[in-house]
């Protein structure tokens, strides 16, 4: 089925496609638990995706080196150190996010008492996950590298659906039996589908042994360092306000938020899947010498048509889609929808941009979104008397 509409519609729509049916399912899945949960439980549910997109800077900046990197190998040294590369990078990998998960489990009091958490279970429970995802990443970012699409978006559509199956089934038993341990159905939810996807797709595993003869540290970490310096900006313009509403504004009002951050970032996510394609791409045809930007273009029309359909959207049914997604108990809410939609719009295009420039080893477009990001924070930080007020900090910066 994917192999025909390859060949049918392009690449690009195959994996946009694919990617809003992912995007859908999951936020299917936290649809349902919105309208279970109300709004006051349902900001620490989003809290812990949030925490999730949060380390996703990293995890992220692991895919993207993997498949940049071994992109370069491929086409200069061939398809054996192509190979070897990535089983030592995953290697690398898998270290750093063990230790970064026992620095994590240390802070977690802390983190726990910021967020106005009851315990740190649920926390615990998440942070345990964090290895399977950047061990997961990886693997995405090798499938991207030797454009094995098909294979990438199978690992979005197991993860979506192990996640939506123990979510629903854990929280619907914890109702029955155990109703203080709900948002604990969440954390378990994504532990098991980083845990249970990690182990499906090990198609570069049989290469370990393959000795890694090309090295070029400097030129791996500069790369690497570039791509988490976008990543964590682009994390901290679009989760920083989470974090921060759930830490200045009551239970129920950052419900209420999370309810239109999660419709926003429908636009975002679509905007990494033209990402997906034009990263490994650009830096092919750069290599060989041959024209890329009509590959920039066709992504940037895509992702500014997208949002703007959506953002126009919920401009028109603003009221109407939040009682149809949430509930009435979220309506309270909704003038901001379309403001946030535009928001994430205007960020996805710059996105798009950036990550253009990053393949093509220019990094000072992340460099100024890192600036933003930092200068969106203070002033959230310092101007926080309303969630309309945070919306149009997000908006005008």
């Amino acid at each position: 089925m994917g192999d025909y509409i390859i060949k049918k519609y392009g690449l690009v729509v195959f994996l946009f496609s694919a990617t809003v049916l992912v995007n859908l399912g999951n936020y299917l899945l936290f649809l349902v638990v919105g309208r279970i949960l109300g709004p006051e439980d349902f900001s620490f549910a989003h809290i812990l995706s949030s925490i999730i997109m949060l380390l996703s800077f990293l995890a992220l900046s692991f895919q993207m080196t993997t498949a940049k990197i071994s992109t370069e190998m491929g086409v200069s040294h061939g398809e054996e150190q192509r190979d070897a590369f990535v089983a030592k990078f995953y290697k690398v990998g898998s270290l750093i996010s063990v230790a970064l998960t026992i620095v994590l489990l240390i802070l977690s009091p802390y983190i726990c008492s910021f967020l106005n958490f009851k315990n740190p279970f649920s926390i615990y429970i998440l942070l345990l996950g964090i290895p399977f995802y950047f061990r997961l990443c990886i693997q995405r970012g090798y499938y991207q590298s030797i454009s094995k699409f098909l294979e990438l978006v199978d690992t979005y559509f197991k993860e979506m659906l192990i996640r939506a199956i123990f979510t629903l089934v854990c929280l619907l038993l914890m109702m029955q039996f155990k109703p203080e341990w709900t948002i604990e159905s969440i954390a378990i939810g994504f532990f098991f589908s980083f845990f249970l996807s990690s182990f499906l797709h090990n198609d570069f595993l049989s290469k370990l042994q393959v000795k890694f003869k090309i090295v070029d540290s400097k030129k791996i970490l500069g790369v690497f360092m570039s791509i988490a310096l976008f990543e964590l900006s682009r994390i901290l313009i679009v989760n920083s306000s989470i974090f921060q509403v759930k830490h200045f504004f009551s239970d129920f009002e950052a419900g209420l938020y999370s309810s239109i951050s999660l419709i926003g970032l429908v636009i975002l996510f679509g905007s990494f899947t033209a990402i997906t394609v034009l990263f490994p791409k650009v830096i092919e045809l750069e290599k060989k010498g041959k024209p890329h930007k009509h590959l920039f273009w066709s992504a940037m029309s895509l992702v500014f048509a997208f949002g703007i359909s959506i953002s126009f959207t919920t401009y028109l049914f603003d009221a109407a889609a939040i009682r149809l997604l949430f509930g009435e108990a979220y309506v309270g809410v909704s003038s901001l929808l379309w403001q946030y939609s535009l928001s994430m719009t205007l960020f996805s295009c710059a996105t798009v941009f950036i990550y253009y420039h990053v393949s093509l080893d220019n990094f000072l477009p992340a460099w100024i979104s890192l600036f933003m990001a930092i200068l969106q924070i203070g002033v959230i930080q310092s101007h926080h008397d309303s969630i309309k007020e945070v919306v149009a900090i997000q908006l005008y910066s």
